[in-house]
């Protein structure tokens, strides 16, 4: 693993931080820190794993790839299921990744007979006898059948480097971009906050994952 720098800054008026009767530098740090959150899980999954970025999921097991290209079946599940469990993995802790939108296509998947695939373990968390999370961060595709992805395998070996915590900075003097654009804070009489992450990403055995790509979510028009 090589550190990479994953970064948030918010500027924010003077007059919010004079006037505000919530403690606003708490809500302002708490984005920042729910920001990088976000930016870590996104990265986490699609990374591309160049100097300046991690190795994501997608990338490090591309060959780990499911193509559905059509909706999901039961069938599918299962076969993710059973690649993992082919793998020589000791002690696995497996579960799932899985979109909000895709969440509903499961949910009420039945069979030829009307029963309900899924739906009482997915009560409980539980999807094919393993736990679930809800990301949407997951991709959702702006196509006509809103492609998307589903992940599952053993988050035991996605590793996280940290070489330095979260650092906070505040500053009234410094500048920042907004597009193309130099603002300066001081001129405008604003307070940047800053956070920086140095970390990086890596996966130990890529057998431990498995992912399907090109899932529906909506019918073709």
């Amino acid at each position: 693993l090589s550190a990479k720098k994953l970064a948030g800054i918010i500027p924010v008026s003077n007059e919010l931080l004079r006037d505000s009767s919530l403690a606003a530098d708490r809500f302002i740090r708490d984005e920042i820190v729910n920001g990088i959150a976000e930016a870590e899980d996104i990265t986490s999954l699609y990374g591309t794993g160049t100097e300046n970025a991690p190795k994501g999921i997608t990338v490090a097991c591309a060959d780990r790839k499911v193509v559905v290209n059509g909706e999901i079946t039961a069938q599918t599940i299962y076969d993710m299921v059973g690649k993992v469990l082919s793998a020589k993995l000791t002690n696995p802790v497996l579960a799932w990744r899985i979109p909000g939108v895709l969440w509903a296509k499961i949910y009420g998947m039945q069979t030829a007979s009307g029963s309900y695939i899924f739906r009482d373990e997915m009560k409980n968390g539980v999807l094919c006898g393993y736990p679930f999370k809800i990301d949407n961060n997951i991709t959702v595709g702006a196509d006509a059948n809103a492609k998307t992805q589903i992940f599952f395998g053993d988050w035991q070996h996605f590793l996280i480097g940290v070489e330095s915590a979260l650092q906070i900075s505040i500053s009234s003097d410094a500048s920042y971009t907004d597009g193309e654009k130099a603002v300066s804070a001081f001129e405008n009489d604003l307070t940047l906050m800053r956070g920086i992450l140095r970390e990086d990403f890596g996966v130990r055995y890529a057998e431990a994952f498995v992912w399907a790509d090109g899932i529906f979510t909506k019918a073709s028009a």
